[in-house]
C-alpha cells in the first residue's frame, strides 16, 4: 500500500518552537528541573577527561555510537564514561586502529557497555582507522574549516562507498556537531536538530507533520521534512540550533516519558516482529500525581493530540500513534483531552 504525503506545518512549528524557546529562556518547567540534563553535561564527563581537550572531543565522538536508540542517552554516557574509567585507551584512534573488534568488544563489555558492544566493535576499530588516516585522530580538525551542514555531512555522513564514517547518517551528523558546538570545539552555523524519537513524537503530536496512517515505518519520507522544519525555524529566527536541540529532546525525555498512556509492555522479544501492548492502567492517585508532575506542567500542552510511545520505534522502526492524549477524567471537563482507555496493541 503506498503512502500517505506528508504535510509540514511550518506556521505550527514557528509557534510551538517559539513557546518552548520562551520557556527555556524563563528557566521554567521541564527545563528548571533537575533531571533534565543533556548527555554532555560536564556532570557527566569522565573524571579522566580535562574538558576541552582533544580526548574530550574524542570521547564525544564515540558516545554518537549510543545515540541511535535502544538505550537511554543518559545511562549511555554514564556506562561509556565508565569504559573510559577502566580502558581509555580504546578512544585513542591510533591504539584503536590497531586493535581486533573482538578486543573492542570484550573491553566495553567489562566496562559495563553491554548494549550494542558486538555489533559496534567493528566499525569502532574502521572508524578510527579513518579518523587517523583523514585527521591524524584529531575529532575537531575533522570539522575546523567546515561552515555548513552540507558540508559537515560531505565529511561526516557514511556514504557506504567509504567516504564519512560508519554509523552516521543525517542524525549521527547533527548529533556530532550538535556536542562539539554546545562544548566549543567549533564555530557554531545552522544544522537540523538530530532528528530522533523524540522530535518526531513531538512533531506528530503537535499536528506539525501530518499524514493519515496512525502506524508508520520511520523513514527520510518523514525524516527529511522534519530537519527542514528545525533548520527553517532557526535560519529564520536566529534561533541558536543548540538551543532548538535542548527543549525538544528534554521535553520529550522528561515529560513525555512519563505520560502513563506512553507505557508499554510485551511478553516475548523477537526484534522487529516483537508484539507490543500498551500498559494497562487506571487513574491511580500515583497516575494522576504523574501526569500533574509532568503533562500538568508541559508548556504546550495546549497543543498536544495523541499519544506515542517509544517502544514501537526503537523496537520495530515505527511511529506509531496509540490514541488521543490522556488525561484524568475530572480533567477533562475542562480540556479537549480525552480518558478513554488505550488500544490493546500497537
Amino acid at each position: 500500500m503506498a503512502k500517505s504525503a506528508v504535510v509540514a506545518h511550518y506556521e505550527k512549528a514557528e509557534a510551538f518552537f517559539d513557546t518552548l524557546i520562551a520557556a527555556l529562556r524563563l528557566n521554567q518547567p521541564p527545563y528548571s528541573l533537575p533531571e533534565a540534563r543533556v548527555p554532555q553535561d560536564r556532570k557527566f564527563l569522565p573524571p579522566n577527561i580535562i574538558w576541552g581537550s582533544p580526548r574530550h572531543a574524542r570521547f564525544l565522538f564515540k558516545l554518537c555510537y549510543w545515540m541511535r536508540g535502544r538505550i537511554e542517552s543518559i545511562r549511555a554516557v554514564i556506562r561509556l564514561a565508565a569504559v573510559h574509567n577502566k580502558s581509555p585507551e580504546i578512544f585513542e584512534p591510533r591504539i584503536a586502529a590497531l586493535m581486533g573488534p573482538e578486543n573492542i568488544t570484550q573491553t566495553l563489555i567489562r566496562g559495563g557497555m553491554t548494549n550494542q558492544a558486538r555489533a559496534l566493535g567493528p566499525s569502532w576499530v574502521e572508524n578510527a582507522k579513518r579518523l587517523v588516516e583523514r585527521c591524524d585522530g584529531d575529532v575537531v580538525a575533522l570539522l575546523q574549516d567546515v561552515r555548513t551542514y552540507e558540508d559537515a555531512c560531505v565529511r561526516i555522513r557514511n556514504d557506504k562507498e567509504g567516504g564519512g564514517f560508519i554509523g552516521f547518517q543525517h542524525k549521527m551528523v547533527s548529533m556530532l556537531l550538535y556536542y562539539l558546538m554546545s562544548c566549543e570545539f567549533i564555530d557554531y552555523f545552522v544544522f537540523p536538530a538530530p532528528v530522533d524519537f523524540h522530535v518526531l513524537r513531538l512533531l506528530r503530536a503537535h499536528g506539525i507533520l501530518e499524514f493519515s496512517e496512525n502506524e508508520r515505518n520511520v523513514d527520510d519520507s518523514i525524516l527529511q521534512p522534519a530537519r527542514e522544519i528545525c533548520a527553517r525555524y532557526c535560519d529564520k529566527k536566529g534561533v541558536s540550533a543548540l538551543d532548538l536541540t535542548d527543549v525538544l529532546w528534554l521535553l520529550s525525555n522528561t515529560f513525555c516519558n512519563r505520560h502513563p498512556g506512553n507505557l508499554t509492555q510485551s511478553k516475548k522479544y523477537a526484534a522487529r516482529k516483537t508484539k507490543l501492548m500498551a500498559k494497562p492502567f487506571v487513574w491511580s492517585e500515583t497516575n494522576e500525581k504523574r501526569y500533574e508532575q509532568t503533562c500538568g506542567r508541559c508548556p504546550v500542552i495546549g497543543t498536544c493530540q495523541m499519544s506515542i510511545p517509544s517502544a514501537s520505534y526503537y523496537i520495530q522502526g515505527k511511529l506509531s500513534v496509540r490514541g488521543p492524549i490522556l488525561a484524568p477524567p475530572q480533567l477533562t471537563l475542562f480540556s479537549s483531552h480525552h480518558h478513554a482507555k488505550p488500544p490493546a496493541k500497537e
